[in-house]
């Protein structure tokens, strides 16, 4: 599992189980975040929640690494690698 999945799975288990923190992360998903990495995300990085309803279901695409220029995907690699793979695209 990935590093980036691994958080994912953890951040919407502790939503499932704690109200007061699915309110904190729905409310302010970035400050949220940092607080479970345990530093700043970069400016210009935007994280958006979304909550499924009975009647809206949600499917997340994943970035693809053709449209990322070398320099930055090699970059946010270890966030992303898991994407570039799946689109074929090596990231070294």
């Amino acid at each position: 599992m990935s590093e980036r999945r691994a958080l994912e799975t953890k951040l919407v288990e502790r939503a499932r189980t704690d109200p007061a923190f699915r309110k904190a992360l729905l409310a302010n998903p970035r400050a949220v975040l940092e607080n479970e990495l345990g530093g700043k995300l970069p400016e210009g990085i935007s994280i958006e929640v979304h909550e499924e309803t009975v009647n809206t279901l949600h499917l997340v695409l994943p970035l693809d690494p053709a449209a990322v220029p070398e320099p930055l995907l090699r970059a946010i690699g270890g966030a992303w690698g898991a994407a570039a793979s799946a689109w074929g695209r090596k990231v070294e």
